[in-house]
């Protein structure tokens, strides 16, 4: 099967998933809403197929690396409790939270470490308590707001974040 064939057979497939997803996304069996999924879903497989052709998006995670996403509930709750005690305190005087650089392992120009840095960016930045800003890829620096600053969790660790 040539690789233009293998591509049509993955859109397909995943062109039926997206529509799936969008109604279980809206929660109801209504004609409208599954014609604005059939379209919003053809969007979104185009633009996967047309990324997918051109070799522009890779993502091959470690299956310890997909482990990881399993302690992500417990980081979401913990940063609840930090944003709820925060909270307070952030309306009375402006507290804003802070910015911090921290090393991070950034690796080779290889697929590997591209997706470990996708990995890094989307799990570190699930919970409530920060946002990853980016990763500067010159310096190996990571870029991390924080409401209150929290020492480096195991998931941080393993994703390469060096503090």
């Amino acid at each position: 099967m040539s690789e233009r064939a293998k591509l049509a057979v993955l859109s397909c497939v995943e062109y039926v998933y997206l529509v799936v997803l969008w109604m279980l996304f809206v929660s109801k069996l209504d004609m409208t809403e599954f014609k604005v999924g059939l379209v919003v879903a053809l969007v979104g497989t185009v633009a996967d197929a047309i990324v997918k052709a051109r070799g522009l998006g890779h993502f091959r995670p470690r299956v310890h690396l997909m482990l990881l996403s399993f302690l992500e509930p417990w980081y979401v709750v913990k940063g609840m409790w930090t944003v709820v005690k925060c909270f307070p305190s952030a309306l009375s005087r402006n507290h804003d939270g802070h910015f911090k650089a921290v090393q991070f392992d950034r690796g080779q120009k290889d697929i590997e470490a591209a997706t470990r840095r996708a990995l890094a960016t989307m799990l570190l930045t699930i919970p409530p308590n920060s946002v990853v800003i980016g990763i500067d890829g010159r310096s190996g620096k990571m870029l991390v707001h924080e409401m209150e600053q929290e020492g480096s969790s195991l998931l941080s660790r393993e994703l390469g974040v060096q503090e």
